[in-house]
């Protein structure tokens, strides 16, 4: 993820780590490592200028203010993963 942002970026320079991981779409909750504590879920993008300083448009996140909203976009995005398959029958 670090390779991905640049210095405008709110994570940048922040010790970070992972809390989720969905991958699909690549996409990580972060919690910081350091005051002021923030959790964000960062859609990370893999395509080639990826890793390029000069990216075109910035990674899209999402700012999570505490553990229930965690909770709750992970439990959005599961609902969503198992719908995906009841339509598909």
């Amino acid at each position: 993820m670090h390779k991905q942002i640049d210095k405008q970026h709110l994570l940048y320079g922040r010790k970070v780590f992972p809390i989720a991981i969905r991958q699909d779409p690549d996409a990580v909750i972060y919690e910081t490592d350091d005051e002021p504590f923030i959790n964000v879920l960062v859609y990370l993008s893999w395509y080639g200028d990826a890793l390029s300083a000069k990216r075109s448009k910035p990674l899209k996140m999402e700012i999570l203010p505490d553990r229930p909203a965690i909770q709750a976009r992970i439990d959005k995005d599961k609902a969503e993963w198992l719908a995906q398959f009841s339509e598909s029958e």
